[in-house]
């Protein structure tokens, strides 16, 4: 089993597309030990997985150009090589690359397949049921420390809740009520990413555990001897990469040119999302100061290339975009203002039943969490999302006339340069989806607008990345206004499933 995962891996980084290298590796890869993770006593399994995980992490390297042990330099990249480690393997939603840690994960993996499995064995097999449900629950009165003797493999599984426990598992169900066909709770769906709104109980059982990970790459993200919430750019470039929607961009197919990106952006996103430096030489190794040098225009390209990608998701939703909408000054609207008046909006969408019908006035905004200097912004590094409220408020001072007037919805698009959107753009796309499906017969209604919500995420997010990655990498780059949008819409029969 190992010889066979290692020559796939050993495969992967041979593709010319590092998108493509990328997505077999988080999507075929990593996932193949979980089968038996959850068949398997975690006690049996520690070896196997450790091996999985150093097969992984070598294959992600290689992907991504990323130094071995032996040869990180921890003041260029400003941090220790285990400390980019930690943060691969945490769950995409808390801003990691979801390499995962098989020995954490094996547990929950292990608990929550008897736990998954028990209902139907005791419907099935009905002489078995008394026994089995007699042995479990009597073994979860027992502490941690207590000698569990039973049969083997329950015994396992009462081990492994137990360890979930002790890593903060608090609603840890009764064996009980599971086998009375219990079933885990569905997670709020305004907090999840698309594909995980119904969980099983391996995530409710590891999340604990991932999220003790997550506060333990916080503590070493921060100076040492430093208070716990002191400012720190480690911590403000990991609250930036995480919230809704923030890594679909990573797993997006490129099944389009919009869905698409380069070796060279690719690469660049990958390491500025883990903290490791983008350069070898020079005081901006990590470019936080090209994303705010604005010579030739140069931040015209992350904000315009934003405008486009809205523009051409609010076109495919139904809204009617001409190119006198996009860059439109104030006085040319609906809206009664002087006609000196000089304020302007990146996009104006009348057409859609989103909103109660106004149309939508949107401006576009791309912030970075981390200054010139490489250091931290304040509000960012203890929470997230600090910048886009403000920057929310900020907007409906600017265009009030808008939202007192009544005569159409302000809309602050706002995202930051590490893939968090802001709480408008988290509301809108999925009403978008709505609106773009409201006709459509209702057993194929949903599935396409998790298809659609997929797809202009994927276009969002990786617009993002590229221009970010463009303004890094290109010290002359530049770009004109853009009128246009980046594809021509889709058929609803040919969005990926």
């Amino acid at each position: 089993m190992v010889t066979e995962k290692a020559k796939l891996l050993d495969l992967i980084p041979k593709l010319p597309s590092l998108q493509a290298s990328w997505l077999l590796l988080y999507f075929c890869a990593v996932p193949r030990i979980n089968h038996l993770l959850r068949n398997v006593p975690p006690q049996h399994t520690q070896v196997l997985a450790r091996t999985h995980d150093t097969n992984v992490l070598r294959c992600f390297r290689e992907i991504f150009q990323i130094p071995t042990a032996a040869q990180w330099d921890p003041n260029l990249h400003g941090m220790s090589y285990g400390t980019w480690v930690q943060q691969a393997r945490l769950p995409l939603r808390l801003g990691g690359c979801g390499l995962r840690n098989s020995t954490r994960t094996s547990h929950a993996a292990y608990w929550a397949s008897w736990a998954d499995c028990m209902p139907d064995l005791v419907r099935r097999f009905p002489h078995m049921r008394q026994d089995m449900v007699r042995e479990v629950a009597y073994l979860q009165t027992l502490d941690a420390d207590t000698l569990h003797d039973g049969t083997d493999c329950l015994v396992a599984a009462e081990y492994a809740g137990k360890w979930c426990q002790q890593r903060g598992w608090r609603e840890r169900p009764l064996w009980i009520d599971i086998a009375n066909g219990m079933r885990p709770p569905e997670p709020n769906r305004s907090n999840d990413n698309l594909g995980e709104w119904q969980h099983g109980w391996q995530f409710h059982a590891s999340s604990p555990a991932e999220t003790t990970a997550w506060q333990a790459l916080l503590q070493d993200l921060a100076p040492a001897g430093a208070r716990s919430n002191a400012a720190t750019v480690g911590k403000a470039r990991l609250y930036s990469c995480m919230g809704a929607f923030s890594a679909v961009w990573l797993t997006v197919c490129p099944s389009t040119e919009a869905l698409a990106i380069s070796n060279l952006h690719l690469q660049c996103a990958m390491r500025r999302r883990l903290g490791i430096a983008i350069g070898f030489e020079g005081d901006d190794v990590h470019g936080h100061a090209a994303l705010t040098d604005n010579r030739w225009a140069r931040l015209n390209i992350r904000h315009n290339l934003l405008v486009a990608a809205w523009r051409q998701i609010l076109v495919e939703a139904g809204a009617s975009i001409p190119d006198r909408n996009v860059e439109r000054m104030l006085n040319r609207t609906n809206i009664p203002v002087a006609p000196e008046d000089l304020r302007r909006l990146d996009l104006v969408a009348p057409g859609l039943n989103v909103c109660r019908g106004l149309p939508l006035f949107c401006d576009v905004t791309v912030l970075s969490p981390i200054t010139a200097t490489g250091v931290a912004r304040p509000g960012t590094s203890n929470q997230g999302g600090r910048l886009l409220t403000n920057a929310e408020a900020d907007n409906n001072d600017i265009y009030w006339d808008v939202t007192s007037t009544g005569l159409g919805e302000l809309l602050c698009l706002g995202c930051e340069v590490y893939g968090r959107w802001s709480r408008q753009c988290v509301d809108l796309v999925p009403k978008l989806a709505r609106e773009r499906t409201r006709g459509l017969h209702v057993r194929v209604r949903r599935g396409i607008a998790l298809s659609l919500q997929h797809r202009w995420w994927g276009i969002l997010g990786l617009a993002l990345q590229k221009s970010v990655a463009h303004i890094v990498l290109s010290s002359a780059a530049g770009v004109d206004l853009v009128t246009t949008g980046l594809e021509p819409t889709p058929a609803v029969g040919d969005l990926p499933a």
